[in-house]
């Protein structure tokens, strides 16, 4: 037996019973904790004792966690054999193949494939909560669980000679993977693929709308590749603030009664695609429609035309569009229209004061946002008041804010904020808090317009 402990200074007590080791934890007079806003997994910051066997035995496999090498080969053992097809399905995949000869374009036609016959279900009797279903019961059945679907994506891989490992993974990495103690910490599997020219491609087998290189949670954090070797400690790709991004094109028409009609577009990429797509290909057309409606930050909106048909037309972003009818954008007095800058993606996140923070705090993922707005104005009406450009930079953030005069009627804003790293330390609590409050201001701003003649 094996343990490993944290935010627990005492050692257990050890005694011999029956031959057996026996540990004993005793702890008390333990006061609350209370985990402050944006803090860290609980497994951070609670005291907490995690146990594993050194061996052991599931099933007929036998297993070692000594090492993370030793853990891995258990896994490997047990889907050996499991990825023999059927013929009828060797002959389904050489016909989708048939005339392709670039491995990228081989494996996204594969992959979409599996995405569009099956269907996650997880189903774990057993030993099944580890080892896969074999590859002819998944062709058979058209669904699997992430196990099951990684391992028939990694055999119809195999069958066309493309080398594919699976990687243990824990979802959105939370609590994130303690290297020094080898155990099951595994929640997911997805699966990697290496071409013959060494370019990797990573998949999410239990996703029906991901593109391929797009792992949504799944990004950035430490994983477990089982090879025939063993397992091996790996860190899945990388993605960046520019990567995760959030991105509008908006085109406003203002109307003298405060009214104005909009043109929008909106892409999303990394893992804002991947739940966009989750989102909105998952329900109906009405459904999508209510969603819409629902996401416009204008109580008196009306949609009047909608494109979700472009969603999957990239494979690094999500797009759609949209126009409505906004009914009271603007405020409007006799003379004058108040016209909020950013009023459909205004930072309204607010972080409390706290004097004595202790806690880390953790977003879930760097990401950005990229927002190019274009007033059109109301004749007879000429720009009273525009905010100023301007552009905040810390250690983990920025933003920069910019208005240009296009002609007498059209103005161009531009906005951009990113956070670039997810983790930020409690001592920068209070430049997190200054940072996000002059945003929320900046966002907060109108530009005044003011009629120049009577009628």
């Amino acid at each position: 037996v094996r343990f490993h402990q944290k935010n627990y200074e005492t050692e257990p007590e050890v005694a011999q019973i029956l031959g057996a080791k026996k540990y004993t934890w005793t702890s008390e007079f333990i006061m609350p904790q209370k985990r402050d806003p944006f803090g860290p997994h609980y497994r951070e910051i609670l005291p907490h004792v995690l146990v594993a066997p050194g061996s052991f035995k599931m099933d007929e496999y036998n297993g070692n966690a000594e090492s993370w090498e030793a853990f891995g080969s258990w896994y490997y053992e047990m889907g050996k054999g499991t990825r023999m097809l059927p013929n009828a399905a060797k002959a389904e995949i050489e016909s989708l193949v048939s005339g392709l000869s670039d491995e990228e374009d081989i494996v996204r036609v594969l992959y979409q494939h599996v995405q569009q016959k099956n269907r996650y279900v997880s189903i774990q009797l057993g030993i099944g909560g580890w080892k896969p279903f074999p590859a002819e019961f998944v062709y058979e059945n058209s669904y699997g669980d992430c196990k099951a679907l990684t391992n028939y994506m990694q055999a119809l891989l195999e069958h066309v000679g493309i080398k594919a490992e699976p990687v243990l993974i824990r979802a959105s990495g939370v609590p994130a993977l303690i290297e020094e103690f080898p155990s099951n910490q595994f929640n997911h599997v997805i699966l990697k693929v290496t071409l013959s020219n060494g370019e990797e491609i990573w998949l999410e087998c239990t996703s029906k709308y991901l593109p391929i290189n797009n792992l949504g949670d799944g990004e950035s954090i430490t994983a477990l590749l089982i090879t025939e070797n063993g397992g091996e400690i790996i860190e899945t790709p990388t993605v960046d603030a520019n990567k995760n991004m959030l991105q509008h094109a908006f085109v406003f028409n203002l109307n003298e009664d405060g009214s104005a009609n909009l043109d929008a577009n909106i892409a999303t990429a990394g893992v804002l695609q991947s739940r966009t797509l989750h989102r909105l290909l998952s329900i109906s057309e009405r459904e999508q429609l209510e969603w819409l409606e629902r996401s416009i930050p204008v109580n008196n909106r009306k949609v009047e035309s909608y494109d979700f048909s472009t969603l999957t037309e990239s494979p690094v972003e999500a797009k759609y569009s949209y126009q409505a009818k906004l009914g009271n954008y603007s405020n409007s007095s006799s003379k004058r229209l108040f016209v909020p800058i950013n009023k459909m993606n205004e930072w309204t996140l607010f972080v409390p004061e706290e004097e004595d923070r202790t806690q880390a705090i953790e977003f879930s993922y760097p990401f950005s946002e990229v927002d190019s707005t274009i007033f059109v104005i109301p004749e007879k009406y000429a720009v009273e008041f525009m905010p100023e450009s301007s552009t905040r930079e810390s250690s983990f953030g920025e933003f920069n804010l910019q208005f240009e005069k296009i002609d007498d009627r059209t103005y161009l804003y531009r906005r951009f904020m990113a956070i670039n790293q997810p983790t930020i330390e409690a001592e920068n609590y209070q430049e997190l808090k200054n940072f996000l409050d002059a945003l929320r201001k900046a966002d907060a701003q109108q530009m005044v317009l003011v009629k120049t003649e009577s009628e």
